[in-house]
């Protein structure tokens, strides 16, 4: 019995190591448009372009096949301009004719496939680029104005070589826009705290003046 349970031990260890598993994936919006060290958050003007990249990255080996997901943008604070997707080498754009509705803000179908045996993770790799007008941005660091998902039920996930379903592997990263403060509100601002200084200054230099 003991040399059967030590086998028994090996055997899985073996199969462990030779066995892929459910992979990591992490798709993530980039309001910065940068590849190295993605920043989701970004003040912009009203009026300004936003451009915003959209990243997958695996961070476990993987038979990765297909993908689908869907991004969503508030459109109360961006207007919508265009899309493009990426064929990356190893993971080809499947459709690139998927619809907008800019009235309830759905990108649908941000897709592709083809991936196939990844024996070690990539980090973050372009597969869309978002292009908006920002007309209202508010909010900051926790308002998601961008976000992807598995939105449409039935349309939306991630599957591997073998059609067995990933889409519990994949964590979602949105990106949020605020608004850059006016010119008269950074002149005001700096005064008050001008101001403040030297408030701070004189009562230093002169503390029997101020008892």
């Amino acid at each position: 019995m003991r040399n059967n349970t030590l086998f028994g031990t090996v055997f899985l260890v073996v199969m462990s190591m030779t066995s892929f598993g459910q992979a990591g994936y992490i798709v993530s919006v980039d309001v910065d448009d940068i590849v190295a060290g993605i920043q989701s958050n970004q003040s912009f003007f009203p009026g300004a372009t936003v451009t915003a990249g959209v990243f997958l990255e695996l961070t476990a080996p993987s038979t990765l096949s297909s993908y689908n997901f869907t991004v969503r943008y508030d459109t109360t604070e961006l207007s919508f301009v265009s899309r493009s997707e990426s064929n990356f080498g190893i993971l080809a754009e499947l459709d690139t004719s998927n619809a907008v509705n800019t009235v309830t803000g759905n990108i649908f179908r941000i897709d592709g496939g083809t991936l196939g045996s990844q024996t070690s993770p990539f980090g973050p790799t372009r597969i869309a680029t978002l292009v908006f007008i920002a007309t209202n941005p508010s909010g900051g660091a926790g308002d998601i104005d961008i976000t992807p998902g598995l939105f449409e039920a039935g349309q939306n996930a991630f599957f591997d070589g073998t059609g067995t379903n990933l889409s519990n592997s994949v964590l979602f990263n949105g990106a949020s826009i605020s608004a850059v403060p006016e010119p008269s509100s950074l002149w005001m601002t700096g005064a008050f705290v001008a101001v403040i200084l030297g408030v701070w200054y004189v009562r230093r230099i002169s503390p029997v003046a101020w008892n």
